[in-house]
């Protein structure tokens, strides 16, 4: 799969393993990639990205995001 500008954007490469957390609506249709994707912080990852809405939720996720 050619590799659309918006993963170019965010670096992420086919063949990575990524985490993607509270991602919005249509976000993976619109990032297309060959990447393997989870919606959990369970395991390692070699991309992580993490939406919240709130620093409350961000402070909580980071420290996982980050061990991940």
């Amino acid at each position: 799969m050619a590799e659309t500008p918006l993963a170019k954007k965010m670096k992420l490469k086919p063949g990575l393993k990524a985490a993607i957390i509270n991602t919005p609506e249509n976000y993976l249709q619109e990032l297309k990639h060959d990447a393997e994707v989870s919606q959990s912080l369970s395991g390692k990852f070699d991309w992580v990205q993490v939406f919240a809405k709130t620093m409350a939720e961000m402070e909580s996720l980071a420290p996982k995001a980050a061990k991940a």
